[in-house]
Order: structure tokens, then C-alpha cells, then sequence
């Protein structure tokens, strides 16, 4: 559900509407803040519009190297998934699939619980 919050950005006060909870937007609106003035001390002779602009220019920067690191972990991760796969793969076809070991005499004993088989096998 979305709900009106008041932030104050730049000396400016207005209400937004968010789904997410009143001190989340607080937050965000202090660090844009804090990046604003930041920027500011940096580059005294712009004006706040224009810092307002680098702000932006900046944060989106930032936010497409993490997407892009993002995608570099995700595909870290996917191959080394694949190995894990492929090497499972390997080890399941030196030992047989369970589909290929025969029925045992003792198919007429009943089965036992998951953790009275764990027990029985220490």
C-alpha cells in the first residue's frame, strides 16, 4: 500500500508516495542529501541545479557498475553451478543411476523411516 511521506531534499519540502516504510525514504532522501553536499564542497561554482544533474549523472553510474558486477557474479556463479552439475553427472554415472541397480530379496521387509535408516547405518 502506498502512503504519503514528507521529505525534505535541498532545502525543499514536498510528499512522496512509497510502498516502503517512512524511515526507508528518510534514508534515501539523507543520502541524497549527503551526496549533494558531498558534490557541492567539490565543485564550488556550480549551481543547484546543476549539482542536483551531476548527483544524478553519478548515482546512475554507480548503479550501472553494480548491475554490471552484478552480471559478472551471476556469471561466476552460473558457471561454477554447471561444473558442480557436470561433475555430479560424472559421479552418478561411474556408481549407476538408481534406476539401474536390481531389486534386492528384501523387497517384502518394510521400509524404515529416513532417520531409523541413518541409525541403523552408524
Amino acid at each position: 500500500m502506498k502512503r504519503k511521506v514528507e521529505v525534505s531534499l535541498l532545502g525543499q519540502s514536498f510528499t512522496v508516495r512509497s510502498d516502503k516504510d517512512e524511515a526507508h525514504v528518510h534514508a534515501l532522501a539523507n543520502f541524497v542529501t549527503r551526496r549533494f553536499e558531498t558534490l557541492q564542497h567539490k565543485t564550488r561554482t556550480v549551481g543547484t541545479h546543476e549539482l542536483a544533474l551531476l548527483v544524478a549523472l553519478n548515482l546512475a553510474e554507480e548503479l550501472f557498475e553494480a548491475e554490471e558486477r552484478a552480471k559478472e557474479v551471476r556469471e561466476v556463479i552460473r558457471g561454477r553451478a554447471e561444473r558442480v552439475l557436470a561433475s555430479l553427472n560424472g559421479a552418478l554415472d561411474l556408481v549407476g543411476h538408481p534406476d539401474d541397480v536390481p531389486a534386492s530379496d528384501d523387497d517384502d521387509a518394510p521400509a524404515m523411516a529416513p532417520a531409523a535408516a541413518e541409525q541403523s547405518a552408524r
